[in-house]
């Protein structure tokens, strides 16, 4: 193995290179891989692993982390949040509940699991705890928000904001869906109660009200927002919409 490749081992009775469920077990490895890369990532740090070795001692994966240090502060959060010594972020809990499956359900039996960067301690991972499934819960929301689509079947609105990093989609009564439609591309003060997904991105929620801002030029607030770096989030450019809303 590299001297600074992140290994992975599983042991068991019957977990040998020659012997175990080869996909099961390549699976259950990319999964801790992931892991690792959403551990990095929470921290601020974009983190790559490539080429992949094998090596029999039971059984011990391996692959060189574009980021030691990255590498090896995942392994030890991961190995404390399976044994609920540290709090489980919203954005690795499912991940991580389904590393814990892949565990329990693994073809062959497995007593022990361990991983390692380069020369750093081996550090244990712990499968006996549960981790919880993620459950999203209910909150405020208000802001100012540009109407980006109004309508459908069972109403619901579009809105972008410049505090969210994707737009938004929210339910609302018909009567409160025609009052914002006249809006469209404006900026609104809105409040809405939203439920956000294991990414912590609103994935759900509904409008309860909006004040309009102003009753300017309606390109003005997609402008500006383009102007700030929204644009790509939107997907329209400034000469897109000029030609959405038939201007020259």
């Amino acid at each position: 193995m590299s001297d600074e490749n992140l290994t992975f081992e599983i042991d068991g009775p019957e977990v040998h290179k020659a012997t175990v469920d080869a996909e099961a077990a390549l699976n259950l490895f990319v999964t801790y891989l992931g892991l690792i890369r959403k551990v990095a990532k929470a921290r601020g740090t974009e983190l790559t692993f490539h080429g992949l070795e094998v090596e029999e001692k039971c059984l011990r994966f391996g692959a060189a982390p574009s980021n030691p240090g990255a590498a090896q502060a995942g392994v030890l959060d991961i190995s404390a949040m399976l044994a609920n010594q540290l709090e489980i972020p919203n954005a690795i809990r499912t991940p991580l509940s389904k590393f814990q499956r892949q565990v329990r359900e693994f073809p062959q039996t497995i007593l022990r699991s361990s991983a390692q960067v380069g020369h750093w301690q081996p550090v244990i991972l712990h499968f006996d705890t549960p981790v919880a499934e993620f459950t999203p819960v209910a909150e405020s929301f208000s802001g100012r928000a540009i109407v980006t689509r109004v309508g459908g079947k069972k109403p619901t609105v579009r809105l972008m904001t410049r505090i969210e990093d994707k737009e938004m989609t929210l339910t609302l009564e018909k009567e409160l869906a025609t009052r914002i439609a006249p809006f469209l591309y404006k900026e609104v003060d809105i409040d809405a109660r939203v439920f956000r997904d294991e990414e912590g991105h609103i994935a759900d929620g509904n409008l309860l009200d909006f004040e309009p801002v102003s009753d300017g030029d309606p390109t003005a607030a997609w402008e500006e927002a383009l102007r700030e770096g929204m644009g790509p989030r939107s997907g329209l450019t400034l000469e897109e919409l000029h030609e959405e809303l038939g201007r020259d």
